[in-house]
């Protein structure tokens, strides 16, 4: 650990933690919320191309300013098929680009002539951004 390293000490992580508490010089920690409904859903597919999940993420830089991140993951072998990035708040209109950049990396100009992959997102703005379907096609 940086402490022990820096003044030649070897306290144990706890200890270190419970010292930080007590100075206030801890990150608080975020307890996990939960909304009462217990995961029983399967995420994991046999096959490529059955399901697909994205999800948003940002990106705090060192000079202050701050990347907003959206990616989408196959759901079997959790691959990237494809990322956008903006230096604003992700919107329904860079998710539907997530998409399409998705079906064109992983189809090409051809779309696959069964049923497509189901997409799976979070349920946050991005995903229900009221500018529209996510899922349509422009």
């Amino acid at each position: 650990m940086l402490a022990n390293r820096k003044f030649k000490t070897r306290y144990g992580r706890e200890r270190i933690r419970r010292l930080m508490r007590m100075y206030g010089l801890a990150v608080p920690v975020r307890g996990r919320r939960r909304n009462g409904r217990p995961h029983r859903g399967r995420i994991w597919r046999e096959a490529s191309n059955q399901r697909w999940c994205s999800d948003v993420l940002e990106i705090a830089c060192l000079n202050g300013e701050v990347v907003h991140m959206a990616f989408a993951l196959d759901c079997c072998d959790r691959e990237a098929l494809a990322t956008v990035n903006t230096p604003y708040s992700t919107s329904g209109k860079e998710i539907r680009r997530l998409q399409r950049k998705a079906v064109f990396a992983r189809f090409g100009n051809e779309l696959p002539a069964e049923k497509g992959p189901m997409a799976v997102g979070q349920r946050g703005h991005p995903h229900l951004a009221g500018d529209g379907d996510p899922g349509r096609r422009s």
